[in-house]
């Protein structure tokens, strides 16, 4: 269970409309519906190009709320406040995230997830929480706040990633794509379970770095696009890597795994300074690759560019 703190609009202009209609919103609402977004990579590009033209700064902190809110599940716990220091309510989320599409066009919030409100906690002031200044969505991971807004204590596993997938509740899914405004990759979230172990930190198979899930994601090593629907489900084809850079790099195939290393591939000059100083960190870094990887990580290193 997720608990997260989300402002409806600026100084909470639209809690009304959020208690009524028993949703949290937020805006950004030149991002289109995050349901088109299968990675937190993808979205920030989307940020970049919508919201911001390029910017990097808060592209990014935009794009890690939004993918904050995309992920939000069933009885995880939202908390509404009104700028830094005032709740107004405290729910349950019902269903996943969905865009409100039928809204007039004034209406500038229309990333939304359902909420079952308890509103008994509407105006109740707490200490102001610089944290919260400017950020429309946030963690609460703190058991004393967490304590002094609700009175109870934070659950162990508020904010403490996922729980493992099993290979039964793969097997289920029926359609892999799954269409739904664009196609979206059913099976993502159970990789995703399964290779970062539902735990709350893992490790980059490139770089070796261990973070926290939220800037891990569960990478196919044979591009999923020229992947059997066999391959598609199988463990061995997927790895946890970074948001940093390396799954970038690797999906575009600036690295690749040969013999068990890093092998640095690119058919231009570097002229980065902070590019050069990364491949050079990765450069014959050596990647422990199981028996069941090798195929994948072999097909891969072929056809990179």
């Amino acid at each position: 269970m997720k608990v997260v703190k989300i402002s409806p609009g600026k100084n909470a202009q639209y809690w009304e409309d959020c208690r009524e209609n028993k949703h949290i919103c937020v805006g950004w609402s030149k991002v289109p519906d995050l349901r088109h977004f299968d990675s937190f990579e993808e979205l920030r590009e989307a940020v970049k190009k919508y919201q911001y033209r390029g910017t990097h700064g808060p592209a990014w902190t935009t794009a890690e709320q939004l993918w904050t809110l995309k992920n939000l599940e069933t009885g995880d716990e939202v908390i509404a406040n009104k700028g830094i220091d005032t709740i107004i309510g405290i729910g349950r989320v019902t269903r996943p995230y969905r865009w409100q599409d039928h809204y007039p066009d004034q209406h500038a919030y229309p990333h939304t997830v359902p909420v079952d409100w308890d509103t008994s906690y509407e105006e109740q002031r707490i200490p102001a929480q610089q944290a919260w200044m400017n950020k429309t969505v946030a963690a609460i991971d703190s058991p004393k706040l967490y304590k002094l807004i609700t009175g109870e204590r934070l659950p162990k596993s508020a904010n403490s990633g996922q729980t493992p997938a099993s290979r039964k509740d793969l097997n289920l899914l029926d359609e892999l794509d799954k269409k739904h405004q664009g196609l979206i990759r059913a099976e993502q979230g159970l990789l995703r379970k399964h290779v970062l172990g539902g735990k709350n930190h893992g490790v980059c198979v490139i770089c070796g770095a261990k973070l926290p899930v939220e800037l891990l994601v569960a990478a196919h090593i044979k591009p999923r696009a020229k992947c059997s629907n066999a391959e598609k489900r199988d463990w061995a084809n997927v790895v946890p890597m970074c948001l940093l850079g390396c799954d970038a790099l690797f999906e575009r195939g600036r690295v690749a795994v040969v013999g068990g290393s890093l092998d640095i591939r690119f058919d231009e000059p570097i002229r980065d300074s902070r590019l050069k100083t990364l491949l050079k960190a990765l450069r014959a870094r050596e990647i422990a690759v199981e028996p069941g990887q090798l195929k994948y990580f072999e097909y891969r290193a072929k056809h990179s560019r």
